[in-house]
């Protein structure tokens, strides 16, 4: 369930949701078998719920907003009042069956409706500098940076010296999360059972900007489907099949809509097509983070097929798994790294002179997708042996391989050997470490007093 950046199944709000939905789950942190791979972290195993012959459900809602909460402490401190919060998180689940004995089904939806009150502190230009009238004299403030100057709100909690004051404003966070799982169980004979789950969850989330100027979102959509079948060959024999399908849409920090209607005037634009650039301005400043389209911004679509074959094996005192694994990663990764272009200015009275030090930007229809392919393949085997009544020894290898990442169009250049004169382009982009990529995993579980009430145990592992 891990996304492009290997982080856990949760949304923008950080949150996992569909407890209801989880049957029981594991832990495991260190010195697990053969069978886990791709990770020398911990690895959380969750089994989804399944329907019964007896329907149940339930439904439930929860509530906070500002009236249960205690006051910011930074807030307190400057004197602003408490931010509005409202949060409704809300839900139901269901299962039961489809045919008696047979086929079941069991679905669960959560849903949040959240709005987040927040507290902005920005350090801007003083009325008198708009005018230009500085600490250090009288300057004449340009014409294009006149315009520029409607995008800054003026102070309204002070002023930390003539040239600079404190602008405060609230805000709010808007969130609307819907999450669902649904899963089919089949039963199809003694020996042979399947089961499917499909899991969805979307949260759009938007605040304003820095100084109130546009509308940011944040959005996160990931769908997640799993189709498993068992088959019991014997008593000592149990195959099991799985293929999964994981796909993460993800836009971070997109500003989408203006508040202050000079955000989305294109006249303010640095870059042909585009609206008001970033400004930094020296000497403590808050950064403007422009106008609408303006600030940088990154598009996720990741796609994950992933097939999964284990088989266990019992044989007298040995109790053997084995199996293998492939995922297939795609990522198509557009990085609109500064699209409106950033204005650099030493200093205020540079700024209102528009004499500015350093101006970046991207240029103009340069910014495209880069389409990366990765292949990801594993092979285990472990051995559980009841060597004594008193001594279990834990025997396994894992082989993991990973292919070096592609770009479908050999846009990424990189330093093949770090004293290269010249960069090479396209595909591979370095040699491949993993060829020889071997695991080895032994431990052992020992009762020195055969009593029940004592265990020594050890592991040696490499991941």
């Amino acid at each position: 369930m891990n996304d492009f950046a290997n982080g856990g199944p949760g949304s923008v709000l950080g949150g996992n949701l569909g407890v209801d939905a989880i049957q029981e789950f594991s832990v495991l942190t260190t010195n697990y078998s053969a069978e886990y791979g791709k990770t020398s972290g911990g690895v959380v195993n969750a089994i989804t719920r399944s329907g019964t012959n007896q329907f149940h459900g339930d439904a439930y809602e929860f509530l906070r907003n500002d009236a249960l909460d205690a006051a910011n402490f930074f807030d307190n401190s400057g004197n602003l009042s408490k931010p509005s919060f409202r949060r409704n998180q809300f839900g139901a689940s269901a299962g039961g069956p489809i045919q008696k004995d047979r086929t079941f089904i069991f679905g669960d939806y959560e849903g949040i409706r959240q709005a987040l009150g927040i507290t902005q502190r920005d350090f801007v230009p003083s009325a008198a500098a708009h005018a230009g009238n500085l600490s250090t004299g009288t300057v004449t403030v340009n014409p294009n940076v006149q315009k520029f100057l409607g995008l800054y709100p003026l102070p309204n909690a002070g002023l930390l010296s003539p040239d600079q004051g404190i602008f405060t404003f609230s805000g709010s966070q808007v969130t609307s999360e819907n999450f669902f799982t649904v899963r089919t169980d089949r039963t199809f004979s003694s020996k042979n059972s399947a089961f499917a789950t499909y899991m969805f969850d979307n949260t759009p989330y938007t605040s304003p900007d820095a100084f109130d100027n546009t509308v940011t979102q944040l959005l996160s959509r990931r769908q997640i489907a799993v189709i498993e079948e068992t088959h019991i060959f014997s008593p000592s024999f149990v195959n099991s099949a799985r293929a999964g399908f994981n796909r993460l849409y993800d836009i971070d920090f997109a500003s989408v809509s203006p508040i202050n209607p000079l955000s989305a005037d294109p006249s303010l634009g640095a870059v042909p097509g585009r609206n008001a650039p970033i400004v930094h301005i020296g000497g403590g400043f808050s950064v403007m983070p422009g106008g609408v389209g303006s600030p940088a911004q990154t598009i996720h679509h990741w796609n994950s097929f992933q097939g999964y074959d284990d088989a266990f094996v019992t044989r007298g005192l040995h109790s053997i798994k084995f199996g293998a694994a492939v995922e297939r990663d795609q990522e198509n990764l557009l990085n609109n790294t500064q699209p409106a272009g950033l204005f650099t200015f030493g200093s205020l009275a540079n700024f209102l002179t528009n004499d500015p030090s350093k101006f970046q930007s991207a240029f103009p229809g340069t910014l495209t997708e880069r389409g990366l392919r990765q292949t990801i393949m594993g092979l285990y085997v472990q051995d559980d042996w009841r060597a004594r009544p008193n001594l279990t020894l834990n025997l396994g290898v894992r082989y993991e391989r990973v292919t070096v990442p592609t770009e479908v169009q050999g846009k990424i250049a990189t330093l093949i050997n770090m004293n290269d004169a010249t960069l090479h382009i396209g595909n591979p982009y370095f040699q491949n470490p993993t060829n020889r990529d071997f695991q080895p995993r032994v431990g052992f579980a020992w009762d020195p007093f055969h009593s029940g009430k004592t265990a020594v145990r050890g592991r040696i592992w490499h991941v």
